[in-house]
């Protein structure tokens, strides 16, 4: 089976690309960095979620950048 193949079956892809995320968010949290996910709070676009699992949300990319810099981030 080649990528193609399973790229057209959805649920393979999507289980495929899904563990990919999942492993890439564990080793950004592991270098003790956020990482950026859609909001689960409705007045909130965005929010950055950090390795203790607390989470600070956000709607512009300039309040996202203002969460980064106050956390040494940038």
């Amino acid at each position: 089976m080649d990528i193609w193949d399973w790229m057209q079956d959805k649920d393979l892809a999507e289980k495929i690309f899904a563990g990919a995320v999942r492993k890439a968010i564990a080793e950004t949290h592991a270098a003790g960095l956020p990482t950026c996910h859609g909001s689960d709070i409705e007045e909130y676009r965005m929010c950055f979620l950090f390795p203790d699992g607390r989470k600070e949300y956000f709607d512009t990319l300039e309040e996202g950048n203002a969460i980064l810099e106050r956390h040494g981030l940038t």
